[in-house]
């Protein structure tokens, strides 16, 4: 495993993610791409697919390869912050990785990189209190999902014979 690998992000083309996945899978380099699930309808109760930040997908490379990505087909530029490639530490990516794989209609906020995490989580709060919510300091974005309140879920046990048995667990927990 290489030590100088580190994750950047690149501004693709509107529209040609899969092909620059494609090109980057045959030249083996890691990539994510942050995807956001949206409820189709309230009906159905089913979920698409979208990107969290169109157009933008981020690489774990050495830096010294970046001039030659930049050459694919479809990327535009390497995303730069203060004159030289932005990176992100893996910890972020992780954790941007895990919220995303347990959170549904998740909301992006950009924040202040100058405010405390304090002042940012005060603000947070006074919007929107039942959120579950991750902060990527180093993009500068905060994601938000609303959390649900438990009300009518209901498990079901299936017993051997012709007995079935179903418990509203939202009864037994006092929350009805």
């Amino acid at each position: 495993m290489n030590a100088n690998l580190k994750w950047h992000a690149l501004a693709l083309r509107a529209g040609r993610e899969l092909n620059v996945k494609r090109i980057l899978e045959k030249r083996n380099i890691e990539y994510y791409s942050p995807v956001n699930h949206i409820l189709k309808s309230e009906k159905s109760q089913d979920y698409h697919a979208v990107p969290l930040l169109p157009n933008i997908l981020f690489v774990k490379v050495d830096p010294t390869l970046l001039p030659e990505i930049k050459n694919i087909k479809y990327i535009n530029n390497v995303v730069y912050w203060r004159n030289s490639p932005a990176t992100f530490p893996d910890a972020e990516i992780e954790q941007m990785e895990t919220f995303l794989g347990i959170s549904f209609a998740v909301k992006v906020y950009k924040i202040d990189r100058a405010e405390s995490l304090d002042a940012i989580m005060t603000k947070l709060t006074s919007t929107d209190r039942q959120a579950d919510r991750v902060i990527l300091p180093t993009m500068g974005y905060c994601l938000v999902t609303q959390i649900r309140p438990v009300t009518n879920i209901r498990l079901v046990r299936k017993m051997t014979g012709r007995f079935s048995a179903a418990v509203n667990l939202a009864g037994l927990l006092g929350l009805k």
